[in-house]
């Protein structure tokens, strides 16, 4: 499995993926009144609140089965593209690979494979995303299908 930061590839992201579509819970967040002023104006004044993300770092193993079609409309030749699954945790921004083909213009293909992905903490963001493509290049998704592979799931196969 190759999972590598999001910074060091330029992917198109095609889909945000709702977190509890998939099995997985929303991240936690805790509010904190903010307030700078103590003199009179600030007991006038409604206390500003700073939501925030509980940071935790413990390190979570997950597994998806990713399976998508997918068309394409390029400018040129066939093209080497990847589908990948974008995922942000509280270490940062990473992408993982989840299948390559090379692929012509005006093409509908399927992508899928099951991908483990090792964060710490829980996941924060999910998305669908394509590498392998120039600015012109258009992708769209024609059908999706995350679903999570638990344990039991995964002892029983």
């Amino acid at each position: 499995m190759n999972i590598i930061p999001k910074s060091a590839i330029r992917i198109l992201e095609l889909q945000n993926v709702s977190l509890p579509s998939v099995g997985l819970n929303e991240p936690q967040t805790t509010i904190n009144k903010v307030s700078k002023s103590k003199g009179l104006l600030s007991r006038f004044s409604k206390s500003k609140q700073k939501s925030t993300t509980a940071l935790d770092k413990r390190s979570q193993q997950h597994s998806f089965e990713v399976a998508s079609w997918l068309r394409f409309g390029f400018s040129e030749e066939s093209r080497l593209v990847t589908l990948c699954l974008s995922y942000s945790d509280s270490s940062g921004d990473y992408v993982a690979l989840v299948e390559e083909q090379s692929v012509n213009d005006k093409a509908s293909t399927m992508m899928s494979a099951v991908i483990d992905l090792q964060t710490k903490g829980p996941i924060q963001k999910l998305a669908v995303a394509c590498a392998g493509l120039k600015v012109e290049d258009r992708c769209y998704i024609e059908d999706l299908t995350i679903k999570r592979i638990t344990q039991e799931q995964k002892i029983s196969a």
